[in-house]
């Protein structure tokens, strides 16, 4: 972000323009917990930048895909639903930005993201390539995922079914899991040895080793290992 941020500055300074891509990839992790670390660091970044004429996309390529919620009917449709947000540049004009907010409850794809942009950008059609500029109505058929062409039926979300299910959900994971997945360097909320807790024998102010767990593995001791240990 920081690496950015200079980018964007360098370029802006010279009256240039930039495009950037960033990447995160804290939020896969089973529980949800590291992305709670990026939340203050996104606002700083988003608010420091110019965005009188920037267009901004926020994107996921899935929807939620850990904890317990997943193994029900309900998080197998979440996990079909990737995030999409768009802030609009300042020069797209009212309609389009009506145009827009209509089409948020229409399936839209990656093409259309990519349509859309050069529309903004470029001013361009290119009706030879896949997908629909998000800047102009979208037909009836986007109503429906089974019903939108660029769509494959095999990655559209199930219908929920009329009859009860009865399904065995799967403990959620150790809030601690997440504690191998930061490097030692950048941990400044997190200490680097843990109070020992009341379920072992020893108890008053003496610290212990740090615990973890994850879905496939019980309790044990993370305190110096490795990222590539953890995950074997």
């Amino acid at each position: 972000v920081n690496y950015t941020r200079q980018f964007i500055d360098t370029y802006d300074s010279h009256s240039k323009p930039w495009a950037a891509f960033l990447s995160f990839i804290d939020s896969h992790e089973d529980s949800s917990t590291l992305i709670s670390y990026l939340d203050d660091i996104l606002l700083d970044f988003l608010q420091s930048i110019p965005k009188k004429n920037t267009l901004i996309v926020f994107s996921s390529d899935h929807g939620l895909h850990y904890g317990p919620t997943f193994a029900s009917t309900s998080g197998e449709i979440e996990r079909a639903m990737p995030q999409l947000f768009l802030r609009m540049p300042a020069f797209v004009r009212k309609q389009m930005r009506r145009t827009l907010h209509n089409n948020a409850r229409m399936f839209t794809t990656a093409f259309d993201v990519h349509k859309t942009i050069l529309d903004i950008l470029l001013k361009e059609e290119h009706s030879e390539l896949l997908g629909l500029s998000l800047l102009k109505p979208l037909p009836d058929s986007r109503r429906l995922c089974q019903t939108t062409v660029e769509i494959p039926s095999q990655f559209c979300p199930s219908a929920p079914s009329k009859e009860k299910q009865c399904r065995f959900m799967v403990d959620p994971p150790s809030i601690l899991s997440f504690y191998s997945d930061i490097p030692r360097n950048n941990r400044p909320r997190w200490p680097d040895q843990c109070p020992i807790s009341r379920s072992h024998d020893v108890i008053g102010n003496k610290i212990g080793p740090c615990q973890c767990a994850t879905n496939d593995r019980d309790w044990f001791d993370c305190s110096n290992i490795s990222r590539e240990d953890f995950r074997s």
